[in-house]
């Protein structure tokens, strides 16, 4: 997708179900948030700008140890979401814009991202934007996820699924705008500095991650609306019913003694200077 078509996508059914499963989302994804904060180091007089914030889960939680945190992302419901859980936080502000194109009138110290800096149509020159935007000496973290064979909470429900595809999904082009665009280390790196960062390091995570669901029905459910799969089943209209049954024969085999689910996540938590 270009940018534009990543709008009108974020806009449209995704951005609406992603304020419906926010919550869940936001407790699944909440290990990286830490990790992002741990190595942002964000200083109480810094200024941070958050990119593709979605419902502000991480900008709040920046917002405790900075002196000003500001969201932007392209979907109109998740900024609404931010805004209303933002109530009350002076020091939180949050824009619906595209961070390919913003123009800040006063730099940031800190940029951070959770998973929102994979869908820029020309990340080159997206992230040779966002490098205006920081002060010198500023930084950026942010966490991407690595290849899908290395996250199975993102591959084993396509294979159980895959038995009832009506046809086979076409592979996406390697580093196009998506989930995994930035799977591959060097091209990742080749990126932000042909972006005129000065320096990149990437840290390997690779654990286990909580999927929503407090039982495995309630998982396999969960994975038909949400992630890669949910594409395919609305594209294809698949069956339901035998889709799920799939689903939960899969699960079943990563559940804890208690019916919840923890499936392998890889990413990378990748730090970039422009000093």
């Amino acid at each position: 997708m270009d940018n534009q078509q990543q709008s009108e996508f974020w806009n449209g059914d995704a951005g609406e179900r992603w304020v419906t499963f926010s919550d869940r989302l936001d407790a699944m994804l909440g290990p990286f948030a830490e990790l992002i904060l741990e190595a942002s180091n964000i200083k109480p007089n810094e200024t941070v700008l958050d990119i593709g914030c979605g419902g502000g889960a991480l900008s709040l939680r920046a917002a405790q140890k900075a002196q000003s945190v500001l969201g932007v992302d392209i979907s109109k419901p998740l900024i609404a979401l931010a805004e209303k859980r933002a109530a009350g936080h002076a020091q939180t502000n949050f824009h619906c814009e595209d961070a390919a194109m913003i123009s800040l009138d006063e730099k940031r110290d800190v940029v951070m991202s959770r998973f929102g800096v994979m869908f820029f149509s020309d990340p080159v020159s997206a992230f040779a934007n966002i490098r205006e935007q920081v002060k010198p000496n500023g930084r950026m973290v942010f966490a991407c996820w690595q290849s899908p064979m290395k996250n199975l909470w993102a591959k084993a429900p396509l294979e159980a699924a895959m038995p009832f595809f009506k046809e086979q999904p076409t592979p996406p082009e390697p580093h196009a705008p998506g989930p995994f665009a930035f799977a591959d280390s060097e091209y990742l790196t080749d990126t932000l500095m042909d972006a005129g960062w000065k320096t990149v390091e990437l840290t390997d995570w690779t654990g286990k991650i909580r999927l929503p669901g407090e039982d495995v029905e309630q998982t396999a459910a969960f994975t038909m609306e949400m992630g890669p799969l949910s594409k395919i089943m609305k594209d294809q209209d698949l069956d339901e019913k035998r889709v799920q049954s799939a689903l939960i024969e899969k699960l079943s085999d990563a559940a804890n003694d208690d019916g919840t689910v923890d499936m392998q996540a890889s990413v990378w938590i990748v730090k970039a200077g422009v000093g």
